[in-house]
């Protein structure tokens, strides 16, 4: 199965390295896999989590700037047009830019994984009203990281609840810069019986560090 995994970018989040850890996952079983991501993979910080890809997953870059255009839509239908996908798997709010292209071609399977709950992941002013059109369709099928971003889709959008697959990762391993992270670690240590939290996430709401 020949794959387009389509995001903003690779930079340093969560859903970012979602995509990239799936991408090899897919790619090991035997599958074409390409990541493409929007921005301008000139700019480092857009392109974070292009490390953690394996030899075997393609990736391209359409070198967009930030914002939304027609212009930008046309150029993305013909890319992936050019590739023949069995299937363009959107993550994050990138659907607009392939509604049209969802409509016109029925060949290619259009996936959008919700990786927050509804209201967080429904972009912004009427867009909801766009998105659940597509989703009542099935021109786009939906798809939630937890039970309670499913939940959140059935109360948002009121449609039947979507697929529902746990937002999972590779499994933790000993890398050559565990001995460097240890000892920075136990440096925050007052004695050794001191315990150290460690949350890896952007400061924000959605986030929820108020409730640590």
């Amino acid at each position: 199965m020949k794959i387009i995994q389509l995001i903003y970018s690779l930079c340093a989040g969560g859903a970012e390295r979602f995509v990239v850890s799936l991408s090899n996952q897919l790619a090991d079983l035997g599958h074409d896999v390409t990541v493409c991501i929007l921005l301008d993979a000139e700019v480092e910080r857009y392109v974070f989590n292009k490390q953690y890809l394996n030899s075997n997953v393609c990736f391209h870059s359409m070198r967009f700037n930030e914002g939304f255009s027609c212009n930008k839509v046309r150029i993305l239908e013909d890319y992936i047009l050019s590739e023949e996908p069995d299937v363009v798997h959107c993550h994050l709010n990138v659907i607009p830019y392939i509604f049209r292209l969802s409509v016109k071609n029925r060949n290619i399977r259009f996936i959008h994984t919700l990786h927050s709950v509804a209201e967080n992941a429904s972009g912004n002013s009427y867009q909801w009203l766009i998105n659940r059109y597509f989703y009542s369709k099935g021109i786009i099928i939906p798809v939630t990281i937890s039970k309670k971003c499913q939940l959140s889709y059935g109360q948002f959008y009121r449609l039947p609840l979507p697929v529902h697959i746990d937002n999972g990762c590779e499994m933790p391993y000993t890398t050559n810069l565990f001995e460097k992270v240890k000892t920075e670690i136990d440096s925050l240590k007052k004695e050794e019986s001191t315990l150290v939290f460690i949350h890896v996430a952007r400061f924000h709401e959605q986030k929820n560090q108020k409730l640590l």
